[in-house]
């Protein structure tokens, strides 16, 4: 979330690319696998994620993005104000949904249940989510599921293009 320099003055020691082999909090200290002992006052165990890349075919065209690093959002910010495709209504698909509609753009989430945040929040307050989004000129599609990728949009299953 941070460039590595904010972390020191904010008193946080950063450890990434080290697996936790144990982690002990009677003694409040955790090992790591090069056999590092770290004591901690407080500890978050960020674990990570990988994103789901799912198996349909144009996956792996090069205008097709995951979003996990800062460098996956700079890369999507020529597009924002762009016709962009969310294939997914969670999180990161309605933040970036909002995004691109603020700067102009023409996002369209096509989400395979009936509702967006649907497994985070509650059907209340994931329509009222919905109905800020589409106001906000975000196009939500419900209940479709992807077929294919091309290099000009989204197929779905039901046969609609979605030009992206």
């Amino acid at each position: 979330m941070h460039p590595d320099d904010w972390y020191k003055p904010e008193k946080i020691d950063l450890i990434l690319g080290r697996k936790v082999t144990e982690l002990n909090p009677s003694t409040q200290t955790i090992r790591v696998d090069n056999g590092d002992t770290i004591h901690y006052d407080k500890l978050l165990l960020a674990t990570g994620a990988t994103p789901v890349k799912p198996d349909i075919a144009g996956a792996n065209l090069p205008n097709v993005q995951t979003m996990r690093r800062w460098d996956d959002s700079d890369a999507l910010k020529p597009f924002m104000g762009k016709r962009i495709v969310i294939v997914g209504g969670g999180y990161i698909g309605v933040e970036v949904s909002a995004g691109s509609a603020q700067d102009g753009g023409h996002p369209t989430i096509l989400e395979r249940s009936n509702r967006i945040l649907g497994r985070s929040i509650s059907p209340q307050l994931s329509e009222w989510f919905a109905g800020k989004l589409k106001k906000a000129g975000v196009a939500i599609v419900f209940n479709v599921e992807v077929d294919s990728i091309t290099p000009s949009g989204v197929l779905t299953k039901d046969g609609r293009m979605f030009e992206a």
